[in-house]
């Protein structure tokens, strides 16, 4: 029987114990707390397993926070937006987020032109530029944590390994391991799949005849 490759090197591995390690104590300490005050909820009763002490310590520690959620994929244009997304259709956040030729430009999400003219060429090089702080980060994290670039889950546990990645990450930098070496030239544009909106097509042509004619 094969055995499944593990996510994290051993290298990796040592990282996120020596993270436990610094934390250990607080999740005996919230382990031992919850267990006092569901006693003098429920008479001494043996405690709910809904939550690890951990997940209690995770859920206090990012309570306010953003919650990560990613934009549908695959290759159905009927798909159902996400949250975030119809919030961004209905107007609530002011700006607009950038996307690859693998999106649909839409009025909150704008992408490349195809076939650039003239101004049009000034414009994805701006755009470009805008994305490439992004997308040295992508390659710096897939170059440090390479279960990052095949990864065989569900979008959900996708989305785990992905946050521990950037959290082992960040204490890798406090720790000032040395960082790994990313390819200088890399291709993170995505065959076109969607349809682009008429009325995102007339926000990006405002945005060029506004900024870059």
């Amino acid at each position: 029987m094969a055995t499944r490759a593990a996510y994290f090197s051993p290298s990796e591995a040592e990282i996120l114990m020596e993270a436990y390690e610094e934390v250990k104590d607080q999740i005996k300490k919230k382990a031992v707390k919850k267990k006092k005050k569901h006693k003098q909820g429920t008479g001494g009763g043996s405690p709910s397993a809904d939550l690890t002490p951990a997940e209690d310590i995770a859920l206090a520690q990012n309570k306010g926070r953003p919650v990560l959620e990613g934009i549908p994929g695959g290759t159905d244009t009927n798909i159902c937006p996400s949250q975030d997304a119809t919030r961004f259709i209905q107007g609530e956040f002011s700006g607009v987020l950038l996307g690859d030729r693998g999106y649909a430009c839409q009025p909150f999400l704008l992408t490349p032109y195809t076939d650039p003219q003239e101004a049009q060429q000034a414009y994805n090089h701006a755009h470009a530029r805008t994305r490439a702080r992004i997308e040295m980060t992508f390659g710096l994290l897939k170059a440090r944590f390479h279960c990052l670039n095949h990864l065989r889950v569900s979008p959900l546990r996708a989305c785990d390994i992905t946050v521990a990645c950037a959290v082992l990450h960040n204490v890798a930098c406090l720790r000032k391991e040395r960082a790994p070496r990313v390819p200088s030239h890399m291709d993170w544009d995505n065959p076109a799949i969607f349809p682009d909106d008429d009325s995102g097509r007339l926000v990006r042509d405002q945005y060029v005849l506004n900024y870059f004619s």
